[in-house]
């Protein structure tokens, strides 16, 4: 009786406690992107950009950084997180999508489409991770 509570408590725990932050930049240009739309849904983050513009693609949000859980990624962290995907598109250029772990406390997931010039980010925590089945 003591396992089923606590694995009901388990599966409980990843439902309510699941958010997520996802990026996707489309077509950008050599100066940035035409629309950049950002959108927040209690825990989850999300920040579209697309066609070649003047807008950075980055969160505006004045709340200093994205919380998932008890942990916070500062919106200066996007930027080494997306340099380091785009180096590893570059080394693996045959391999469009990868994941990988980021300061010990983020599990980070991204894709790309070459036909479209689409990358997508998805940011999680290790506990979301682990309830979502990517670790």
């Amino acid at each position: 009786m003591i396992k089923f509570g606590l694995a009901g408590l388990i599966v409980f725990n990843c439902l309510t406690a699941f958010s997520y932050t996802i990026i996707t930049k489309d077509n950008g240009g050599w100066f940035g992107f035409r629309t950049v739309t950002e959108s927040h849904s209690g825990p989850n983050h999300q920040l579209a950009c697309a066609d070649p513009g003047r807008l950075k693609c980055e969160f505006g949000t004045a709340f200093g950084g994205i919380t998932q859980g008890v942990e916070v990624i500062n919106l200066e962290s996007f930027e080494p997180i997306e340099n380091m995907i785009l180096d590893l598109l570059a080394i693996e250029n045959s391999i469009l999508a990868g994941e990988f772990y980021f300061e010990s406390d983020f599990f980070i997931k991204y894709s790309y489409e070459l036909n479209t010039d689409r990358l997508t980010i998805e940011i999680y925590t290790l506990h979301e991770a682990s309830c979502l089945g990517f670790i």
